[in-house]
Formats: C-alpha cells, sequence, structure tokens
C-alpha cells in the first residue's frame, strides 16, 4: 500500500540489513587493518639494529656493551628471527666468557645447544659449551677458596679443573703451580689458543720472549678460534720487540681486521705506523683492510 503522499514504505527490515552488512564491513576493515598493522609490527623491530650494534662493540673489544646489546636484540619479539637469533647467542656467549662471565655462558650456550638445530657448527657450540662449563666457578667464589676443592679434584683424576685450578692459581700469586696446571691441562687436552694466550701473556710480561713466543708457535690458531685475536696480538708484541716493524705492522693489521673497532689495536697500529714512517700520521682504519 502507498502512504497518502502515494510513496511506497521504506522497508524496514532491508534497512536495517543494510546497515547490519555496512557495520560488518567497517568491523571487518578495522580488524583486517589491527591484524596487519601488529603482523607488520611483528615483522618489524629493532632486534636487527641492536644485533648490529652488539658486534660493533664486541669487535671493538667492548664486551660488557656487547652483551646489553645482544641481550636487547633477544628480547624483542619477531617473526622469523629465529636463525638469527641463533647466531646472537653465540656472539652472547663468546662475550660472556671473554668477560669471564662463565655461569652466563654456560646458560646462554646451553640455549644454543638445544635449539641450534644443526643451523652452527654443533662442534663450536660444543667447544665453548665445554670451557664455561669448566670455567664456571670461577667469578662465583674467591679464588683462594676454590683451590683446595679443586685440587682434591684434580689428585681424584679429574683433568679438566686444571684449567680453572689454573686462573685461580694466577690470581693467588702462585705462578709455578699456575704453569704446572696449564702444563697438566694440556697434556691431557692439547694446546689450546686460550691457554697459548695465558701463558704468552705471563712470559710476555716477565720479559722472556723466547718462551713467549714457543707458547705462541704451539699454538692451533684457527682449529681453536677462542681468544685467537689476543693470540696474535702477543705475537705482534715479540716482533715489536725485536723492532722487526714490517713484519709487526703486516701481522697487526690482520689482528685488526678481526676486531676493526678495538681501540687498543688500533693504538698499536698507529704506534707500529710511526715507528716505520715517524714523519706521517697513520692511515685510517679503511686503508688497512
Amino acid at each position: 500500500m502507498a502512504d497518502r503522499s502515494g510513496r511506497k514504505p521504506v522497508d524496514s527490515d532491508r534497512r536495517r540489513r543494510q546497515i547490519q552488512l555496512l557495520i560488518i564491513y567497517i568491523v571487518s576493515t578495522i580488524l583486517i587493518a589491527l591484524l596487519t598493522f601488529l603482523f607488520v609490527k611483528a615483522l618489524i623491530s629493532d632486534k636487527e639494529e641492536l644485533r648490529d650494534k652488539g658486534i660493533a662493540e664486541f669487535k671493538a673489544g667492548n664486551y660488557e656493551k656487547a652483551i646489553e646489546y645482544f641481550n636487547e636484540s633477544l628480547n624483542e619479539k619477531q617473526l622469523f628471527s629465529k636463525k638469527m637469533d641463533l647466531d646472537t647467542k653465540m656472539y652472547l656467549g663468546t662475550a660472556e666468557i671473554k668477560c669471564k662471565k662463565y655461569a652466563d655462558a654456560v646458560i646462554t650456550l646451553e640455549e644454543l645447544k638445544k635449539e641450534n638445530e644443526g643451523t652452527l657448527d654443533f662442534n663450536r657450540v660444543e667447544q665453548l659449551l665445554q670451557f664455561a662449563r669448566t670455567m664456571s666457578g670461577y667469578g662465583k667464589e674467591d679464588p683462594e677458596s676454590l683451590i683446595p676443592d679443586l685440587e682434591v679434584a684434580a689428585s681424584n683424576g679429574s683433568k679438566s679443573v686444571y684449567i680453572l685450578l689454573a686462573a685461580c692459581y694466577y690470581n693467588t700469586g702462585n705462578y709455578e703451580k699456575m704453569i704446572n696446571a696449564y702444563k697438566e691441562f694440556t697434556n691431557e687436552y692439547g694446546m689450546t689458543n686460550y691457554v697459548a694466550y695465558q701463558l704468552s701473556s705471563y712470559y710476555l710480561r716477565l720479559n722472556d720472549y723466547d718462551t713467549a713466543a714457543n707458547y705462541i708457535k704451539g699454538a692451533p690458531y684457527g682449529d681453536d678460534d677462542l681468544f685467537l685475536p689476543e693470540l696474535l696480538y702477543n705475537e705482534v708484541l715479540l716482533y715489536e720487540n725485536k723492532k722487526d716493524y714490517n713484519t709487526a705492522i703486516e701481522k697487526m693489521a690482520a689482528v685488526y681486521e678481526m676486531e676493526p673497532e678495538n681501540e687498543e689495536f688500533k693504538k698499536e697500529y698507529d704506534f707500529l705506523y710511526t715507528r716505520l714512517y715517524p714523519n706521517t700520521d697513520p692511515v685510517n682504519k679503511e686503508d688497512i683492510d
């Protein structure tokens, strides 16, 4: 029926359906936009930037600062970042070892080993983990208080404790026992870059360059890259002592390339450069690469 004006009445049910469809469309559009925003947000974060900052600090030898950035990066949530996080944890565990935070390194590396699934070199992860486990008592207590129990463990046949025992002897000034402990360790497990670095550093401080050189020559180098830059730096100091500045600067350039932001390495390179070219400013880092 038409009203008095001759117009048909509006179909209220049809209008209601149109309004409902409009509301559904608006709500759906908002939900899609929100989900898209959340998905993009999950893909994009500061994770990679924080990781890059951590790597830069690591290469500069600023391991404490590197640890801060690596932890911040790992705490950032981001989709499809598992492979990157595994590599970050490798850096983190190594930095913790460099800072003698061995208990923290054990936690980090155990998580890494569990999550790895073949992404990273298993042997490398295991090597770092075993070293961190061996040294994990260091720093928890006063080194002197650890020595009696470690000596008992060593006398009972535990050879791995010698590396921790040597560190404790060093901190208590028992240098002869330190050397013997390192020898016991290497007799069982062979020379490592860490041991070669520690012993060569000790003999360099005594100005016993021949003995220091023997330990540096006996290191495994590329087969064990933990403390490799530090070990090679000690080799540079040997050539510097001989005033063989050409060989020293050549080797220093290789060390500097490993950690191009390391201030100590830069100072040594600049020093050697001034010995060779006393009236010339040292070259920039970019010229070394």
